[in-house]
C-alpha cells in the first residue's frame, strides 16, 4: 500500500515527546465566519487560526498520528473551509493507513480549489492507497497542470508509473513515455496541440530500443529544451526531451538555423552530457544503438555527415569517444549551436536513468580498454581495492566527515579517491577490480555495473544509485545520515565510522579484513 511522502522533520531524530494537552481557547473567542474562497487557490492560507491546528502540528512533530488526527478533526470541524486543516488531517489519515479517511477530508474541497497543488497530489496519494490508479494520475495530472515547474508532482506521477509496470518494465523504460502523457495534457490546456507531434508506428512503441528517421528535420537547444522538429516545425514528443513545458508555455520565437547539414546527422545529445552519470546512463546506450544500425561495411559513424553530442567539457567525454572511434571532425557540440537543419536525422530513444541497455553498453566500453592502460591508478595506490569516494563538486551534499571516515577504514584497506582527478581509463579499473566502494551520492557511481558481481557498494546519506546497484547484479547497501555537528549551517553529510565500520564488518565476512 502506497504510503504519503509526508513526515515530521523531528519525527526521525526527537525523542518521543509526552502527550501534548489542548491549550485553552482564547476567551471571547466566536468563531469568525468563513471568508469568500478565492479561486485559484495561491498558498492555501487558513480562514482563520484555530488553536486545534497548532496543537495538532506540535502532536504531529512529536509523531503521536492518533491525536493529531484528533486535533486536525477539531480544526476541520471548527472552519470546515480550512484548506490547511484538511491538508493536514489527510496526511495523518495516510500515515495511520487509512486513506479513505484522507479522501474523505479532501473531497469536499476538491470542486472549490480545483487548481490547489496539494490537496491535489494528497487526494491522488490517498486514491493510489486504495488501488485506484487511473484516478490517481488523473489528480496528480491536474496537480501537475496547476504548476508544471514544481517537482512534487512529476515525482509522483514518476511513483504512480512505477505502481503499474513491473520491476523489470521500469528499469528498461524511460520516464518519456509518462512525461509525453504530461505534455500532452498541457498542450492541450493551452490550446497548442497543433504544434505537438507523435510518432506514426505500425505498433505501439515498447521498451526495445529504435532510431527513428525524421525527413527535413530540425534540432532545437532552447534553454535546457532538446526539441527534435519535424519538416511541418511540429515538435516530435518521443524524440524530444529537457524544459519542454517551460518551452511550450513560454513560445519563444524560432531562430534561423545556424548549421545546415547535408546528409544524415545522428543526435545523441541529452542536454546534459556534462555531467558523467547522465553521459553513462543516457548518452552512451544511444551510441550502442546507433551501432546496432546497419551498415555497408565500415565503422557504425561512417553513414553520418554528423552526429550532434553534448558540450564536451570533460576529458572522460572525449576518451569515450576516441575509444569509440569517431573522429573529432565529424562531432557537433550542441551547446555550439542554437538550431541545427539537416536532410535527414536519426535520433535512438531516449533513455533517462538506468536501463539494462546503459549496463550492457558501459560493460562493452569496459571490455575495450586494454589492461596495460589501466595500471596508472595502482602507482599511487598499489592492488588497492577497496575504496571511498570522496563528495561529488557541488551536486549533493558535501559529506564532512568522509576524510575522517577513510582514514578510520584505512585499517581495512581502504583509500580515500577522488574521481574527478582520475582519467576514464582509470575509474574504469578501478570499479572493474573494486571488492567495495563507501561512497555519498557521487555521479562516479554510474560506473558501478563495471564491478565484479560480489562487489559491495556501501551509499553514505542517499540510496539514489542502488536502483542501478541492482539492475547491475551488486550487493548494495546504504547509511542514513546523521544530523550535523552544530555550526554547519549549510546542510552536509555526517555519518558515524563505527557504524559504517559494523555495515561493512556484516558485509565483507566472506572477504580478507
Amino acid at each position: 500500500m502506497a504510503k504519503s511522502s509526508f513526515r515530521s522533520r523531528r519525527s526521525g531524530f526527537a525523542s518521543r515527546l509526552p502527550p501534548v494537552s489542548p491549550p485553552a481557547p482564547p476567551p471571547e473567542s466566536a468563531p469568525p465566519a468563513p471568508g469568500p474562497v478565492q479561486e485559484p487557490v495561491t498558498a492555501l492560507a487558513p480562514l482563520a487560526n484555530p488553536w486545534q491546528l497548532a496543537w495538532g502540528h506540535d502532536l504531529a512533530r512529536s509523531g503521536d498520528w492518533d491525536s493529531a488526527a484528533i486535533a486536525y478533526g477539531q480544526a476541520l470541524a471548527a472552519y470546515p473551509g480550512d484548506g490547511l486543516a484538511a491538508l493536514a488531517l489527510a496526511r495523518v489519515e495516510l500515515r495511520r493507513d487509512r486513506p479513505a479517511a484522507a479522501w474523505a477530508a479532501l473531497e469536499p474541497l476538491l470542486p472549490q480549489w480545483p487548481s490547489a497543488g496539494p490537496l491535489l497530489l494528497t487526494a491522488s496519494q490517498a486514491q493510489a492507497a486504495q488501488g485506484e490508479l487511473a484516478l490517481a494520475e488523473d489528480l496528480a495530472l491536474r496537480a501537475w497542470l496547476a504548476n508544471p515547474d514544481r517537482p512534487e508532482a512529476r515525482r509522483w506521477l514518476a511513483q504512480l508509473d512505477r505502481l503499474a509496470h513491473s520491476p523489470f518494465q521500469l528499469i528498461d523504460s524511460w520516464r518519456g513515455r509518462l512525461a509525453d502523457h504530461w505534455l500532452w495534457a498541457l498542450a492541450d490546456r493551452l490550446g497548442h496541440q497543433e504544434q505537438l507531434t507523435r510518432l506514426e508506428t505500425p505498433t505501439p512503441l515498447d521498451d526495445r530500443p529504435f532510431a527513428a528517421q525524421v525527413e527535413n528535420g530540425s534540432l532545437w537547444h532552447w534553454r535546457g529544451m532538446v526539441g527534435v522538429f519535424d519538416a511541418q516545425q511540429r515538435l516530435i514528443l518521443e524524440l524530444s526531451d529537457g524544459a519542454l513545458p517551460r518551452w511550450l508555455q513560454t513560445q519563444p520565437p524560432r531562430p534561423i538555423p545556424t548549421v545546415q547539414v547535408a546528409g544524415r546527422v545522428a543526435v545523441v545529445a541529452s542536454g546534459a552530457g556534462g555531467a558523467i552519470d547522465r553521459w553513462f546512463q543516457e548518452l552512451l546506450p544511444r551510441l550502442q544503438v546507433l551501432q546496432s544500425l546497419e551498415s555497408e561495411g565500415g565503422a557504425f559513424w561512417e553513414p553520418f555527415a554528423a552526429i550532434v553530442v553534448d558540450r564536451l567539457a570533460h576529458p572522460w567525454q572525449r576518451e569515450t569517444l576516441d575509444r569509440l572511434g569517431i573522429p573529432p571532425d565529424r562531432l557537433l557540440e550542441l551547446d555550439q549551436h542554437l538550431q541545427i537543419q539537416a536532410d535527414s536525422l536519426i535520433v535512438p530513444r531516449r533513455f533517462n536513468g538506468p536501463s539494462s541497455y546503459g549496463v550492457a553498453a558501459l560493460r562493452e566500453l569496459g571490455e575495450s580498454f586494454e589492461r596495460s592502460a589501466l595500471a596508472g591508478f595502482r602507482q599511487t595506490a598499489p592492488n588497492c581495492r577497496r575504496w571511498v569516494l570522496s563528495a561529488s563538486d557541488g551536486r549533493d551534499r558535501p559529506w564532512l566527515n568522509g576524510p575522517a571516515v577513510a582514514q578510520d577504514l584505512a585499517r581495512w584497506g581502504f583509500s580515500l579517491l577522488d574521481p574527478a582527478a582520475c582519467s576514464l581509463a582509470d575509474l574504469i579499473g578501478i570499479f572493474q577490480t573494486a571488492e567495495a566502494i563507501v561512497s555519498p551520492s557521487h555521479p562516479a557511481l554510474a560506473l558501478l555495473p563495471l564491478c565484479p558481481p560480489d562487489a559491495i557498494v556501501l551509499e553514505v546519506g542517499s540510496r539514489t544509485y542502488q536502483p542501478l546497484a541492482q539492475l547491475a547484479g551488486l550487493q548494495g547497501r546504504s547509511i542514513p545520515a546523521e544530523p550535523a555537528p552544530p555550526g554547519n549551517a549549510s546542510p552536509v553529510l555526517w555519518v558515524r565510522s563505527a557504524e559504517v565500520r559494523a555495515v561493512l564488518a556484516r558485509c565483507l565476512r566472506g572477504l580478507r579484513v
